[in-house]
């Protein structure tokens, strides 16, 4: 009934069509030949779920005898195969039996079919190329033999063999000790004796899905098996408890981790604290003329004199552990402080750390000789500036000198403004010249051209009104 109701593909323009098409539902296709018993089991159960599946997929039938184009391409060997496909893309799944392409059994059970064709979906939607299916495959070995001699006492040898399971790939494992590699279902070419167990007492019998029955012709056979597969096996039901070892081992690292970081947090929370003082010491200049700074410059160097020992403390604690592992606990306040150090030279401050006198702000080799830390280290792994935290601290002082330039005009100081704007256009032309990534330091380096533009305006309102003569003119 199914290979009759079913939509058919009747050749390979049509399957690429049903591919290329569909854009937001899953494609499922059987391919294998309609009068093979396999495929009308399989469409039948197909023919059962497709009213129930049809928002978000869509079944196809294609007979490999008359579209055989793809046989190759998809290895359509198997009498019934089944294979999936999202907006133009093959998806593949994770049955557990070393073929993640297809499926190649007949599955007859139409819940466990609805819920893999829905977790396919699902994870394609996603952008999976691969999904694993929610139903695990119970490998279960049914041995036969074919001996004519001791056939009861062979029985007997492997009855307990019957409620393993294979870790290794059954297929790659058993054609490797010179057996007949398996198939979903192989059924043995000569007279076969089954073995019939009984599951173990105060278990329940698992429920096999895939039967493999192996032909064991020779006794050279069997020993290979009961030397090499079986250390390979272990029981179904063999409930193995994880070494809670692992995880003790596991939660007294992350204990250690944590002790190292509260104690660089509590460092880095008094070297926050000293910082605000910085700051609250630097914002004074905003309202003090250039000539009366001298007492704002020696408030702030004694806060930033007083950060540098919380800078020595931290350093001497964040040499024992790895760098890169913890700078982020710090890393925002020493950007901060780099920023309050350059304001600082800015306005006057740190005459001997600077390489001329006629120099406006500390380089990044200066700033660490201040700091007494090293600085953007490559192939050590210790406490250091680095090169990032250098620029974005730069970035924070052209920030606070586009501030300054506003609030230099309330003072009356009209001239302050066209140096400023004279000095943040070179550094904003020398960052030009850093070939930056697309991460924080980008964006940060953007409001830089902001901050120019800032000041611009402020130093055209002063020519406007002739308040500055036009040589000084930013």
């Amino acid at each position: 009934m199914g290979s009759v109701v079913l939509p058919h593909l009747r050749t390979a323009w049509h399957v690429d069509q049903a591919i290329l098409s569909e854009e937001d539902r899953l494609v499922v296709i059987r391919f294998g030949r309609d009068h093979d018993v396999d495929c009308m089991r399989q469409d039948e159960v197909l023919f059962k779920l497709a009213e129930r599946v049809k928002n978000f997929a869509v079944i196809y039938l294609c007979d490999i005898d008359e579209v055989p184009e793809f046989n190759t391409m998809y290895e359509l060997f198997d009498p019934m195969t089944i294979m999936f496909f999202f907006r133009n893309k093959h998806i593949m799944c994770d049955f557990g039996t070393g073929n993640n392409n297809k499926l190649n059994w007949v599955l007859e059970d139409k819940q466990e079919l609805i819920d893999i064709i829905e977790t396919i979906y699902k994870g394609a939607r996603k952008g999976r190329g691969l999904v694993v299916s929610p139903k695990a495959i119970i490998w279960v070995i049914v041995l036969t033999c074919s001996l004519n001699t001791n056939r009861a006492r062979f029985t007997r040898r492997w009855q307990g063999l019957l409620l393993l399971r294979v870790v290794a790939k059954s297929s790659n494992t058993l054609a490797q000790y010179g057996l007949r590699a398996p198939r979903p279902v192989v059924i043995a070419t000569r007279p076969v004796a089954l073995v019939r167990v009984r599951p173990p007492s105060g278990t329940r019998a698992p429920q096999p899905r895939w039967i493999f029955f192996i032909d064991i012709n020779t006794a050279a056979a069997a020993t290979n098996i009961q030397n090499k597969l079986l250390p390979q096996i272990e029981p179904l039901h063999t409930n193995k408890m994880i070494d809670r070892a692992i995880f003790e081992s596991l939660q007294t690292k992350i204990d250690e981790e944590a002790a190292v970081r509260d104690e660089l947090r509590d460092i880095v929370q008094s070297l926050s604290r000293k910082g605000c003082s910085t700051q609250a010491a630097l914002s004074r200049a905003h309202s003090t003329p250039a000539a009366q700074l001298q007492p704002v410059l020696e408030d702030s160097t004694k806060e930033i004199l007083a950060q540098k020992e919380e800078i020595l403390r931290l350093k001497s604690v964040a040499d024992k552990h790895s760098f890169y592992k913890y700078n982020g606990v710090w890393s925002r306040d020493l950007q901060d402080l780099v920023a309050s150090i350059e304001l600082c030279a800015w306005l006057g401050g740190f005459q001997e750390y600077k390489g001329s006198e006629s120099a406006s702000f500390l380089t990044m080799e200066e700033v660490g000789k201040l700091l007494e830390i090293p600085v953007n280290l490559i192939e050590e792994d210790k406490f250091h500036l680095t090169l990032e935290e250098y620029l974005l601290g730069m970035i924070s002082m052209i920030e606070e000198l586009a501030r300054l330039a506003v609030n230099a005009v309330t003072l009356g100081d009209y001239g302050r403004p066209a140096v400023i704007g004279s000095f943040i256009k070179e550094l904003f032309n020398g960052f030009q010249l850093l070939n930056l990534k697309n991460d924080i330091l980008r964006k940060r380096s953007d409001t830089i051209k902001y901050n120019v533009k800032k000041v611009e305006d402020v130093v055209y309102d002063l020519s406007l009104r002739n308040l500055i003569p036009k040589g000084q003119d930013a």
